[in-house]
């Protein structure tokens, strides 16, 4: 950022020995899975007042609409033209050679699996910008709701009765909790995409990562209620939310949706699918 043009975020962690319960981070940078996102951030924006930063966020771009095009041909059979918008996007950072096989897509066996071919890259492309929610509700990916079955039908698991998972870049060697395993020689890397110097570094990080670094998975599971692990629970009346209480409480002629209490505690009645 513009004020602090060569600051590094380390995120790593080392053990003192190979029995310890958990390890000293670096920094005290203790992030579940991390991981830096430099999608929609400004080089030349003030890190000392992230809060009144002027970067504009594009909440719609022409890869999407690429996508939906995609997905459109995709649920009308159309598999070739689905694939053909799908290779539109990846085309622009694979080798031309790679368009033998649509640059990684192949050709789908059927119009559920060019729809999951959609899925995909939606959640390839537009990754850290707020999209994948989105498409796990509208596709009513949580469970194998009936009648849609949707799961199924693209070939996936249910999200529900899953958990995430978290990892640690942890050093392969031990040390005391007070000696950080890594000096400032090895940390001595910065990473600027813009910089002249980027693919230097980038070979440097590599290297130091596949010599110094294995990932680990989180002391305790990343989803926990009251300390007790736990897994994803999507209700099915989670897909539409009812009314609030009090828009009913005003209009006695408005029905609650199923699955959800109306203004005087009763279930509610209103089927949206039919």
């Amino acid at each position: 950022m513009a004020t602090n043009a060569n600051k590094s975020t380390w995120f790593y962690r080392w053990k003192t020995s190979a029995t310890a319960a958990s390890g000293t981070f670096h920094n005290n940078n203790q992030t579940n899975s991390p991981g830096l996102v430099r999608k929609m951030s400004n080089p030349a924006a003030d890190s000392t007042v992230f809060a009144f930063s002027g970067t504009d966020i594009f909440e719609y771009r022409y890869a999407e609409l690429l996508l939906n095009i995609a997905e459109c041909y995709a649920a009308k059979n159309e598999i070739g033209n689905a694939v053909t918008y799908l290779s539109k996007i990846r085309a622009r950072v694979y080798p031309s050679s790679a368009s033998a096989n649509n640059y990684g897509i192949g050709t789908p066996a059927s119009k559920y699996a060019a729809l999951e071919a959609c899925l995909y890259e939606r959640r390839v492309e537009l990754a850290y910008e707020g999209k994948r929610f989105w498409d796990m509700q509208r596709w009513l990916l949580y469970d194998n709701i009936a009648p849609y079955n949707t799961v199924q039908k693209l070939g996936l698991t249910p999200v529900n009765g899953t958990q995430r998972n978290g990892y640690y870049w942890q050093s392969i060697t031990y040390s005391p909790a007070a000696t950080n395993p890594l000096t400032a020689a090895d940390r001595n890397i910065l990473i600027d995409p813009d910089a002249a110097n980027f693919e230097t570094e980038i070979a440097k990080l590599k290297a130091l990562v596949r010599a110094k670094f294995v990932m680990t998975p989180l002391d305790q599971a990343w989803d926990r209620v009251n300390n007790v692990n736990t897994t994803i629970l999507f209700r099915p009346n989670y897909y539409l939310s009812g009314l609030p209480g009090g828009l009913l409480g005003n209009n006695p002629w408005l029905q609650q949706t199923v699955g959800w209490l109306d203004y005087s505690g009763v279930q509610g009645t209103f089927d949206y699918r039919q």
